[in-house]
């Protein structure tokens, strides 16, 4: 009786003839009751597999590793502490679950965690212990899962600072201070509460996909050095052979990102030309501001440039590559110049062709010269037509909301996580070159901060 009058508003009044030994109004009772059950489960939160909640900072995470076939183990358990055989699994499924052609080198790891302790060791990811052991289960701090990250980008240089913000960065290990440094400056590792690193901690699987999912999304530096090589291989005056070949690897690069690419001709009053290159990031929405990141691909024709300018291109490839998957609602114009060697040519010739209406939606424009271009080469776009030097007053640091209507979030909050790491009191155009994301040496920075 207790039931019937629980249900009774769910009960819909039915024949009372049977049918297969239930009664109709029976067979509507439990399609109700489905039809419950069935919409609490859709109002859960978000979950791993089995039901347990993860929170809200690493819902991508999730995302990213149901994406990469990480097993139910992990994605059930978000606050799992994890031990060293563990991490070895969650590196080897997040990597897709490469063939292991190393045999695992240590004597205490089980034949189910073989496969991967062999395959992260034989990439230089994990290390043993001594004595030939692996000790699978003991826990990870959060300075060590920051060491294998390290590791696992080629353990790129660091600026010397960078930690003083946090009140114990004086408990992180020394072994670790370049690698936890290092996932700090690269945006890949966060405090765990407020000014807190907690370096000794257990890392959890929901900090340690996190970890892994920024990792994972970080533009190669491997491209960026190789662009710089490139570059500067040759002299590129306007209109020599090397300038062309500048010209068509720029666009070549920019059409492999999927930008639309426009090649604007100019020639000097020697008859030489060459090309300005533009490459064309569309924004979400119709009349939208303009923002124009830009470099110049031309040198002088004694010197191969790589400090002037090809250093600043390949930072602007760089940027390129790292916004090209990041919605905006602002346009991004990435312009390589010529000609700028002999009176800023190339930009003034780009500035002259742009319509009064792309005038009045121009951003200022970001140089990327050979210092710290963001605060001492910034130039812009006046409505004249030509590109100067911006007013000291204008000389603000980064590339924050325009004063008025638009805001760009998702684009200033990609230029925040990919600043140069000297620059940190910014929030300025990405300049990895000698820190950051780990750039090349010293010698390749254009901004000073090596």
């Amino acid at each position: 009786m207790r039931s019937e009058k629980l249900f009774r508003p769910f009960i819909r009044p039915m024949f009372n003839s049977h049918c297969g030994g239930i009664r109709l109004d029976e067979v509507s009772l439990m399609k109700r009751i489905g039809a419950l059950l069935l919409c609490g489960i859709l109002l859960l939160p978000a979950a791993g597999a089995s039901g347990t909640p993860w929170p809200a900072w690493a819902a991508e995470a999730l995302a990213w590793g149901r994406e990469k076939s990480v097993s139910r183990a992990f994605l059930a358990s978000p606050g799992q502490r994890l031990t060293r055989g563990a991490v070895a699994r969650l590196l080897y499924e997040s990597a897709g679950q490469p063939a292991a052609h190393e045999e695992c080198p240590f004597s205490d790891v089980s034949e189910k965690d073989a496969a991967a302790v062999g395959w992260a060791a034989g990439q230089g990811y994990l290390t043993g212990v001594g004595d030939g052991t692996y000790e699978p289960g003991r826990p990870v701090t959060r300075q060590e899962f920051a060491a294998i990250l390290w590791r696992q980008a080629g353990t790129p240089e660091v600026p010397v600072q960078g930690l003083e913000r946090f009140g114990d960065a004086g408990t992180v290990s020394e072994w670790a201070r370049d690698a936890v440094l290092w996932c700090q400056q690269a945006g890949v590792m966060a405090g765990r509460s407020g000014d807190k690193l907690a370096p000794e901690d257990t890392i959890t699987t929901a900090e340690a996909l996190v970890m892994l999912e920024r990792a994972a999304g970080l533009p190669d530096v491997g491209q960026l050095r190789d662009d710089l090589e490139i570059l500067a291989a040759h002299h590129r005056p306007m209109g020599s052979q090397g300038e062309a070949d500048a010209v068509r690897y720029l666009r070549d690069r920019f059409e492999e990102m999927g930008y639309s690419v426009t090649l604007q001709p100019y020639t000097d009053g020697q008859g030489r030309t060459g090309h300005n290159v533009a490459a064309v990031k569309a924004a979400s929405v119709p009349d939208a501001d303009i923002l124009v990141l830009s470099a110049h691909h031309d040198s002088v024709p004694t010197a191969y440039g790589a400090n002037d300018n090809a250093s600043g291109v390949a930072a602007l490839l760089y940027t390129a590559e790292a916004l090209r998957n990041v919605p905006t609602d602002t346009e991004v114009r990435f312009l390589s110049f010529t000609d700028e060697e002999n009176g800023k040519n190339g930009s003034r010739t780009y500035t002259a062709s742009l319509t009064e209406e792309e005038r009045t939606r121009c951003d200022p424009v970001r140089y990327a010269g050979r210092t710290r271009f963001h605060r001492d080469f910034g130039v812009y776009c006046r409505r004249g037509g030509e590109l100067g030097q911006r007013p000291a007053s204008e000389k603000e640091s980064g590339v924050g909301e325009r004063s008025g209507d638009r805001q760009r979030p998702y684009l200033v909050s990609a230029l925040r996580n990919t600043r140069c790491p000297a620059d940190a009191e910014g929030a300025g155009l990405p300049v990895p070159l000698g820190g950051g994301y780990g750039g090349t040496a010293g010698s390749v920075c254009h901004c000073g901060c090596r």
